[in-house]
Order: structure tokens, then C-alpha cells, then sequence
């Protein structure tokens, strides 16, 4: 083995390290974050509901309260009425809410992108390049938008099957390296568009007027150049597409750089005729149904019983001990809504002591996490990807896959 490959060795398997730990933190903190995310997500909605009845409430006491009220009692009531701006309140109560939820998925959608880098997450799936796309310039957001100027062209490209973590990982370490390569520069332009190729493989291409960077030895934060013209950082890149059946090419000259990122597009199993997706249960399935709400966070269980109020029965368990208890003893729920990762019982340990005594609920089970933080729940949501719900969720979003997962029972 010759220095050069023994290097360049040694610099991949020390970036697959500092991508393992970054990986295991970033999805500690994902989970942290995700959690209060998604009772601040459910109470606002909720609080955005309970405005709008109260203000039909108000409308259709008002005339009534005037009617019945006294001069002296009038005036204090339209004093009343200006001091807190009717009808102008509701109005900005709604648009509040509205923001604030604007916020919180911009929080959530950060959140996952960062997640997403975790080297753990590496199962398959099928993927769209272009939200990818907009998830890389998103997480990059703060950096770009000071040196660059970002041009942004999303083409309709195939569907491809890859480690959605690992894709994001190539994408984030070409813009890096474009913006490297802008250093220095006033009115940089920086363009990432996607498309597909003549054979139809998804494409993504970023290109740059940047210049290219010399050599400099001893700094490890300046990209070298290798045999085949690329720097390390864009080689181990190179590595991941190949690894995925693609190519990564990257051409540069005066004017700038191209990378163009090939990926083989995924052809789907033939889906089920519109025949067999055609059963539809009358009425809401969620009026006549129990459900066990199981979480170890207080304020998600209180606003999770807030939002499913509209079912005939919730329970709530603060632990998988209580849950346990519940489901052994008392009279089984249609339906557990089960969080993860919990002290103590999890979810996960949870489901298996269940398995082992009652095997008959387990299909009753929908999960519920924060992010995954063990390669253990890593595997255990990639099992059971189509009944895992991540957090923070849309009000709606939850209430619809609750009712298909009773339909379903």
C-alpha cells in the first residue's frame, strides 16, 4: 500500500468517525428537541380551535348581553369590548397561532434535516431528490446566504432507493465545497438544480464561480487534490455515489466548478389496483374507539387527551410499568399510541412483554418518537416504519393515522 492510499484511508476513517459521533449527538438532541416540539405543536393548534369557537361564542352572547344589560352595564361593556380590540383580538389571535406553528415546523424540519445526518440512519429508502435538495440549502441556510448568491432550479427527477442520511451527507460536502471555493470572492454565484439524465437516472448538478484551491500542506481544513482532481472531502463523496450504483463528477476551470451527482433511479413494485385501496369504513372510527395514550413527557399526554378528545375513551400511562399494568390486566384499548424511548420500560421492551403475554395487541400499536438514539430503536422504527409517527406532528396528520390504523383492525 503506498503512502498516498494509506492516507487517504486514514482520512476517511477519521471522517467516519467524527460523522459517528456527530450522528449519536445529533440525535440525542433531535429527540430532546422533538419531544416538547410536539406538545408545543399540538396545544397551539388546539389553541387556535378553541378562538375560533370562542369567538362564535362571544358573536351570539353579545347581542343578547346588550339586550339585557342596563346603561351603566352597556358601558362597561363596550369599554370591556375596546379595552381587549374586538373583533381585531381574534383576528391576531389566529395569525399568532398561525406563526407560531410556521415556526415550530421550521424547528421541525431543521431538527430532521440535522437527524438525517446521522451516520446511523442507514436504511434504504425511497427517496426525492429535490426536497433533498432543499433540505441541504436549508441546513446551510446561515452560510449561504452571506457569501452566495443561490440560485435554486428543481426539475422533476426519478424516484432513487439510497440511505436518505447518506445522500444528504454528499449533497451538504459539494455546497461546502463550493462555498470553499467562493472564499474571497464578492457576488458569488452558487447554483443547485436537478433534473434527470438521458437514460433517465435522477441528476443533481452545483455549480459555482468560485476558483480552485490550491494544495496546502499542514492545513487540513483546505481541500488536497488527489490523482483523479478532486479534493478528499469531494472523494469520499465520489465513494458514497459509486457505493449506490452512481457517479459523482466534478469539472473545474476559471470560471468555476460543476459537480454533477448521478443516481439510479428506483422502479417501484406495480401498486395495487384503485379496486383493492377502495374499502371505506362508515363514519369516524375515532368516535367509538378506546385509546391508550403511553408517553413519559406529562405535557404530551395532556395534550394529546386534549387533541383525541373526540374518541369514546383515553387513557393515559406516564411509563411503560404503567402501560404494562393497563394492558395486562384491564380491558385492552382499540388502539396504543406508544412513544419510544422511555426510561425504565420502553416502548420498544414495551411491545415485546406485550408480544410475550398478549400477542393478540400487538397489531393494535402505533409508535410515536422523537428520533431514534440507539441503533436498537434505529433497527426496531425500521421495522416498523409504516406505524411510527415522528414528532412534532400535524394535529390532522395524527387524528388520520389513528383512524386508518383502526380501520385497519
Amino acid at each position: 500500500m503506498t503512502d498516498k492510499k494509506r492516507d487517504t484511508i486514514t482520512r476517511e476513517l477519521i471522517e467516519r468517525e467524527q460523522l459517528l459521533t456527530a450522528g449519536r449527538l445529533t440525535a440525542g438532541v433531535a429527540h430532546d428537541i422533538n419531544n416538547p416540539a410536539a406538545f408545543v405543536s399540538a396545544n397551539l393548534n388546539e389553541l387556535g380551535v378553541a378562538a375560533h369557537e370562542l369567538e362564535r361564542l362571544l358573536l351570539a352572547a353579545l347581542p343578547l348581553a346588550f339586550r339585557a344589560a342596563g346603561d351603566a352595564q352597556a358601558a362597561e361593556l363596550r369599554r370591556l369590548l375596546e379595552q381587549a380590540r374586538h373583533p381585531a383580538i381574534f383576528e391576531d389571535m389566529q395569525a399568532m397561532v398561525q406563526e407560531s406553528l410556521e415556526g415550530m415546523r421550521r424547528i421541525r424540519d431543521t431538527v430532521n434535516g440535522l437527524r438525517e445526518l446521522s451516520i446511523l440512519n442507514e436504511a434504504p429508502s425511497v427517496l426525492d431528490l429535490r426536497q433533498l435538495a432543499q433540505s441541504a440549502l436549508g441546513l446551510l441556510h446561515s452560510e449561504l446566504r452571506h457569501r452566495a448568491h443561490v440560485r435554486l432550479s428543481t426539475q422533476p427527477t426519478p424516484a432513487v432507493l439510497a440511505p436518505r442520511g447518506r445522500v444528504l451527507q454528499v449533497l451538504i460536502g459539494l455546497l461546502l465545497s463550493a462555498l470553499r471555493r467562493l472564499e474571497g470572492r464578492r457576488g458569488g454565484e452558487l447554483t443547485l438544480s436537478t433534473g434527470r439524465t438521458p437514460e433517465g437516472d435522477a441528476l443533481v448538478v452545483i455549480r459555482d464561480s468560485g476558483r480552485v484551491l490550491p494544495a496546502a500542506p499542514g492545513d487540513p481544513a483546505t481541500p488536497r487534490w488527489d490523482g483523479g482532481g478532486l479534493p478528499s472531502r469531494l472523494a469520499i463523496s465520489r465513494g458514497i455515489a459509486r457505493s449506490l450504483g452512481g457517479s459523482l463528477e466534478v469539472i473545474s476551470g476559471p470560471e468555476g466548478s460543476t459537480a454533477t451527482l448521478r443516481l439510479p433511479a428506483h422502479i417501484p413494485l406495480q401498486a395495487p389496483s384503485p379496486e383493492a385501496l377502495s374499502h371505506q369504513a362508515p363514519g369516524d372510527p375515532l368516535l367509538d374507539a378506546s385509546l391508550l395514550v403511553v408517553d413519559d413527557e406529562e405535557p404530551i399526554l395532556r395534550s394529546l387527551t386534549r387533541l383525541l378528545r373526540r374518541a369514546r375513551r383515553v387513557r393515559t400511562a406516564a411509563s411503560g410499568e404503567e402501560a404494562l399494568e393497563i394492558l395486562l390486566t384491564e380491558e385492552p384499548p382499540d388502539l396504543i399510541l406508544c412513544d419510544i424511548i422511555m426510561p425504565g420500560l420502553s416502548g420498544m421492551a414495551l411491545y415485546r412483554r406485550v408480544g410475550a403475554e398478549r400477542p393478540e395487541l400487538l397489531p393494535r400499536f402505533l409508535f410515536m418518537t422523537g428520533g431514534a438514539l440507539t441503533p436498537d430503536s434505529e433497527h426496531f422504527c425500521e421495522l416498523h416504519a409504516q406505524r411510527v409517527i415522528e414528532k412534532p406532528f400535524e394535529h390532522e396528520e395524527l387524528r388520520q393515522r389513528i383512524r386508518r390504523a383502526l380501520q385497519t383492525l
